[in-house]
């Protein structure tokens, strides 16, 4: 009887004990064991490490293969290399030099002559040509060449005891040969001046005077007659081809514009002058000849 009865009371202290899990995580036996599935406003925990899985277990323990760095060698500075300045002889004034020109100008030629009261003045309108050649020291040409000037026509008055006549010199020819300087003061720029001196040539085709009309006033007392007496009056015959020689000047200047490395466009005025004396059967004559002048021009510089 007593031995039924203690397994009997054992039995019954089995039924009446908590289970093992409320044990282990310390809830009593009227409590509900906590959930183990995470709700959405709890976050979820992470399994301790005896739940987790072998491969899990694995991956967090191996440590990750560690990187190194492989040293990259420094890129080598940019160098710019400076612009290559252009050659100094391109679209500079320097060396060799050459320029011809072509325009237009006026003659003026001033004749005193032994047999006209007040000398007598030719005009005319002329074409300017001219060669020259030279060469640089710094920012000077030394040149030399020819200033040349036709002139179809060269016409004027004069005055003859009195009485009008007219001149036609026809076709001529006024020529400096010439040696000067040509200055470009910035060798890069196209301004220039520049002078010349030389020998200046004067050829005339012809010299033909009209009369002075049919009859002129005179002090007719200086020939040993009546005084102021009338009488025709012809004026001295001056039909003769002439070529004279004297001394002549140039002084001009301009621009010019680079059309290629050596080669330039420009304009150019200058004004010539000579002075030209010389004797002729008739009497001596002095020709003092001013030619201004416009002209374009090309040079290689």
């Amino acid at each position: 009887m007593n031995a039924r009865l203690c397994l009997f009371s054992g039995a019954l202290s089995l039924l009446l004990a908590p289970p093992a899990e409320a044990q282990s995580t310390g809830a009593l036996p009227d409590e509900a064991p906590a959930s183990t599935e995470p709700s959405a406003d709890t976050p979820a925990t992470s399994a301790s490490p005896t739940e987790a899985s072998p491969v899990a277990t694995q991956a967090t323990v191996e440590e990750p293969p560690a990187i190194v760095a492989t040293p990259v060698a420094a890129a080598p500075p940019v160098v710019s290399m400076p612009e290559e300045p252009p050659p100094r002889n391109v679209r500079r004034h320097d060396g060799f030099y050459f320029r011809f020109g072509l325009g237009a100008g006026y003659a003026i030629d001033r004749v005193s002559h032994d047999d006209y009261d007040g000398g007598v003045t030719l005009k005319g309108a002329a074409v300017a040509t001219e060669l020259l050649f030279g060469g640089t020291i710094g920012r000077v040409v030394i040149l030399g060449g020819i200033f040349n000037h036709v002139v179809p026509s060269l016409q004027g008055t004069f005055d003859y005891l009195g009485a009008p006549g007219k001149v036609d010199a026809g076709a001529s020819l006024l020529t400096l040969y010439g040696a000067g300087i040509d200055v470009y003061p910035v060798p890069s720029s196209g301004a220039h001046f520049g002078v010349a001196v030389g020998a200046m040539v004067l050829a005339l085709n012809q010299w033909n005077t009209s009369d002075a009309g049919d009859s002129a006033s005179i002090d007719s007392g200086s020939f040993g007659g009546t005084p102021s007496a009338s009488a025709p009056i012809t004026a001295p015959d001056l039909s003769v081809s002439d070529r004279s020689a004297g001394i002549g000047a140039m002084i001009g200047g301009g621009y010019e514009w680079w059309i290629g490395d050596q080669w330039s466009l420009g304009v150019i005025g200058r004004v010539t002058a000579g002075r030209v004396e010389y004797s002729d059967h008739d009497g001596s004559r002095l020709q003092v000849i001013v030619i201004p002048a416009i002209l374009g021009g090309v040079t290689y510089h």
